[in-house]
């Protein structure tokens, strides 16, 4: 060990000597200054950094060639070759100088990162904890093998020569690398690529940081493969191993190679975004959900309990027990949805395994004997899979809201659908009647539910509209008697006035829609998707009365505009709570549009009327263009409140009972407006 340290320590003597070194370790922390005075939050300045990481990608492949050529300048290996071992002590220290090296910049980097967020007003949270896994990953581990690299070029490739060579090997494994390699190379490049697996996307707030075991299990496959070459080095060059012992390194490491890759083989769920992968997470449930799917409809049954054994770690893995009571009459066969990718196992009908048939999300059930009507049955399904793109359920992050057919759903629908103008949107498979549940869980922590948790793993409730658990990088604090939980990069400012804003709306649209149970509820969540579809206002906000879950990202509770407000939340405590149906989607649109620009007049909030240009640009003909014509028009009047007050109140009872065609939707407008 002594001898060992000898050697670094002169490795270290040799490095200190080089103006290079002292003049990138200040280039570095200049630009970490920049990066972290420029960018608020903590999570959007790690992603960041990749040019950062790019720049010492190359600077460490370098300090790699230059140790090595020091000892062909010097002629140290003739020194080192009259020492017992000499050579194989020199280049495990010039390895372990580099290991030391890449951590102390780690170091330094996460000291200064900590340190300002910390003085920002930031408080201790897991991001934190999680930036230390971020920076051991694409900082300390990404540098170790640039330098290891650079240490293999330059016993392989003498002189001038390995420069170039180095050149090439930075702009192939650095996280800007398709620059490099272009698009028609993506995939190759998102193999090589060392850093940030995102470098242009944007900080998730509930998945978190890109420190996945998957990244892990890359950067090992990638330090055993440099193992491999320098045990190459050792044997053909320095010829310091015997072949014996050659051979048996060898092999074990291939058999550690194939472990490894077969650890990246098993499937699981990675958070993606549009500006790197070949296909967006968007656009898989919208290339899916384009085709066909089975039409069934909904039958007139619902949930009476639901108890779930789940378990959520690479994969989600669950058993259902769920009893169902038959209010349409006597059935010899029933209908479900559950998320395609959710593979069933086994299915029990009171008790007997029956074949089921599946055609994407439906789940067709025969019963063997006759279900009559107020007759109850109980079902066991047991199933496991990787989620939706759109909503998470790994070990990372979990995002099964009670609005996704992540258990099996009485409403027959698919879990998305693709409307006429080409957008993916959710369907909603919140429940109708109170339903009971039980929840045994095993998976990351803390778990976020809507209903109390018993006992440590086990939550117990009764919901009208379903069951939702949220987990991930997020932080949670209580104001009075509400629970809020929201991610960690941010300070959740502006609280009060998000609540003030929420209450006044509430209240208003109780009292003028008639809808029960608009009561502030006692949690709040922000859990940001970041999907196209979340540019709709219809998917910005979601509402019970237990849970308010706001989709949008953004550093705090409320949004720069009380306008744009209105509009986000309207639609999720009225026509999505009370889970109301149109055949044109256009129609909620039109109404929402219309409620939101009144309340924001009557209330005094400034709206410039940004959205009504919407009635005249949208695709529309016939009845419906006059329609959408004449709303515009009235609504660019500033009188006759009181007369759209009650054309929008009635317009809304229209939709709840299923009469929302533009035909009476015209004559409830000439009733008010006369058209």
């Amino acid at each position: 060990m002594g001898k060992l340290l000898n050697f670094i320590y002169i490795i270290f003597l040799q490095f200190s000597r080089q103006p290079i070194f002292w003049l990138l370790l200040v280039g570095f922390l200049a630009y970490e200054y920049l990066a972290l005075s420029d960018i608020s939050s903590p999570g959007d300045v790690l992603t960041s950094t990749s040019f950062l990481v790019q720049a010492g990608i190359l600077a460490f492949i370098l300090f790699g060639i230059i140790l090595v050529q020091l000892d062909h300048r010097h002629h140290l290996e003739d020194l080192y070759s009259t020492i017992e071992r000499g050579m194989l002590f020199n280049l495990i220290g010039k390895l372990l100088f580099g290991l030391l090296l890449s951590l102390f910049f780690t170091i330094i980097f996460y000291v200064f990162y900590l340190i300002y967020y910390l003085v920002q007003g930031f408080a201790f949270n897991h991001i934190f904890i999680s930036a230390i896994f971020y920076m051991l990953l694409y900082f300390c581990i990404t540098f170790f093998i640039s330098y290891f690299i650079g240490i293999l070029i330059a016993i392989w490739i003498k002189g001038r020569l390995a420069f170039p060579l180095a050149l090439i090997a930075w702009g192939l494994i650095g996280p800007i690398n398709t620059s490099f390699l272009g698009i028609h190379l993506t995939t190759l490049a998102r193999w090589l690529n060392l850093g940030e697996p995102n470098p242009s996307g944007v900080y998730n707030g509930l998945y978190g940081l890109s420190i996945d075991w998957f990244y892990w299990l890359k950067h090992f496959v990638w330090i055993v493969t440099l193992i491999v070459f320098l045990l190459i080095a050792l044997y053909k060059t320095y010829s310091i191993i015997k072949r014996k012992t050659f051979s048996k390194l060898i092999a074990f490491s291939f058999i550690l190679l194939l472990v490894i890759c077969y650890g990246l083989s098993l499937d699981r769920q990675l958070y993606i975004t549009a500006q790197d992968e070949e296909i967006s997470r968007e656009l898989v449930e919208f290339l899916y959900y384009q085709k066909e799917q089975p039409e069934a409809k909904s039958l007139d049954i619902h949930a009476l309990s639901y108890e779930i054994n789940l378990e959520i770690n690479r994969l989600l893995k669950t058993t259902v027990n769920m009893e169902l009571i038959n209010n349409q009459g006597e059935l010899n066969e029933l209908t479900l949805s559950l998320y395609h990718d959710f593979k069933v196992k086994e299915l029990l009908v009171n008790g007997k395994i029956v074949q089921i048939k599946r055609d994407k999300d439906l789940v067709t059930i025969p019963l063997t004997e006759k279900w009559g009507q107020d007759e109850s049955i109980k079902l066991t399904i047991t199933y496991e899979g990787t989620s939706s793109s759109l909503f998470y359920a790994n070990n990372r992050a979990i995002y099964l809201p009670y609005y996704f057919n992540w258990l099996p759903s009485v409403d027959a629908s698919p879990s998305f659908e693709v409307d006429s103008y080409g957008t993916l949107v959710r369907n909603n498979h919140q429940l109708k009647y109170p339903t009971e549940f039980v929840l045994n869980y095993e998976g990351r922590e803390p778990l976020y539910t809507n209903i109390p948790e018993v006992k440590p793993g086990q939550f117990k409730g009764t919901s009208s509209t379903g069951l939702s658990l949220l987990s991930g990088e997020l932080q949670e604090r209580s104001v009075e008697d509400v629970q809020l939980v929201y991610p960690s990069d941010i300070k959740g400012n502006h609280y009060n006035e998000m609540k003030d804003s929420t209450i006044m709306l509430l209240n208003y649209v109780s009292n003028n829609l008639g809808i029960e149970n608009l009561t502030y509820p006692k949690q709040v969540w922000k859990a940001p998707t970041l999907s196209t579809s979340d540019n709709s206002m219809e998917e910005m906000v979601w509402y019970t009365p237990e849970t308010l879950i706001f989709s949008y990202s953004n550093s705090s509770w409320y949004i720069d505009s009380p306008a744009y407000f209105t509009y986000w939340l309207f639609p999720a405590i009225s026509w999505k709570y009370e889970d109301i149906e149109v055949e044109d989607r256009d129609v909620f649109r039109a109404f929402d549009l219309m409620y939101c620009y009144l309340y924001n007049q009557i209330h005094n909030i400034k709206d410039e009327g940004n959205f009504l240009d919407w009635y005249k640009n949208v695709s529309s003909q016939g009845q419906k263009k006059e329609v959408l014509y004449a709303l515009s028009d009235w609504l660019m009047e500033n009188d006759a409140i009181e007369e759209k007050q009650l054309f929008v109140k009635d317009w809304y009872n229209l939709m709840k009972n299923n009469n929302s065609s533009w035909e009476n939707v015209y004559k409830l407008l000439e009733k008010y407006k006369g058209v």
